[in-house]
């Protein structure tokens, strides 16, 4: 049986659609054939098998793996209930029910999306995709089925995109504004008056990454675009957005990039 992670996965959508809940509110018991997705947008739905029960509220996304029964339920009534829904495979030319595959991270049951647009924007392009007879129709469906589980996986790690704080959002503005400048972690402590360990806790858990990788990533960014925006050589580039060392900056360019930048 292979492993499938999130950056392997090839999905085929199947079914995409949106349900406003009209009439129906019970579904099951019911097995389905497929994996399915769905995402709660108003109102309250329940999933319950022999050996569990959840709830979903809206922003809930609840996970249904194939081959189980279950009931899927509406429990609350209110105006505008509904959901999207998707039926997809994440591995072409391969069953998850057949055991050809397994997920790692294994999905919750139930994850609390809420306030993640572009997750939704993400069921609303592969309804459109399905629906529509495009030359890329098929590509578009993928990317699109194929954007929404990595969305899905960020929350799962708990990385997903949430608000800044107020301070790490001042933080992330300092910066931007003084990439020319020697700017380090102790700086940024002294600033803001707590010590670099909890500097560097701060953007790991807010923004996935260390000080110094959000620092030379702004500065690769900006260093680009006044390359290509302003003809600056990659020297000039380099020193106006604060490497002294040319050297240096072509290694981190590269890295940040994935080419020097002679061939940005």
């Amino acid at each position: 049986m292979r492993t499938l992670t999130p950056e392997q996965v090839r999905p085929l959508v199947r079914i995409a659609s949106f349900n406003r809940v009209e009439g129906i509110s019970n579904w099951g018991p019911r097995r389905i054939v497929d994996l399915e997705l769905i995402l709660v947008t108003a109102g309250r739905f329940s999933y319950r098998s022999a050996t569990e029960y959840v709830e979903a509220a809206p922003g809930g996304l609840i996970f249904f793996e194939p081959g189980l029964e279950h009931i899927f339920r509406l429990e609350s009534e209110v105006d505008g209930k509904g959901f999207w829904y998707m039926h997809l495979e994440l591995l072409r030319g391969a069953r998850y029910s057949a055991g050809d595959y397994r997920l790692e991270p294994r999905p919750p049951r139930v994850t609390d999306v809420t306030g993640d647009r572009p997750l939704e924007d993400c069921f609303r392009r592969c309804t459109e995709a399905l629906s529509g007879y495009g030359k890329y129709r098929d590509a578009i469906l993928e990317a699109s089925a194929r954007e929404l589980w990595l969305r899905l996986a960020e929350h799962w790690a708990g990385r997903a995109f949430r608000e800044l704080s107020p301070r790490t959002r001042d933080m992330v503005n300092w910066l931007r504004n003084h990439l020319s400048d020697p700017i380090s972690r102790q700086e940024l402590a002294r600033r803001y008056y707590i010590t670099p360990e909890h500097v560097n806790a701060i953007f790991k858990r807010e923004l996935g990454i260390s000080p110094t990788q959000f620092i030379h990533r702004e500065r690769v960014l900006l260093a680009n675009r006044l390359m290509v925006t302003r003809g600056l050589t990659a020297k000039e580039a380099a020193r106006r957005v604060g490497f002294c060392d040319q050297f240096y900056f072509s290694k981190v360019f590269k890295k940040v990039m994935g080419v020097p930048p002679s061939r940005a």
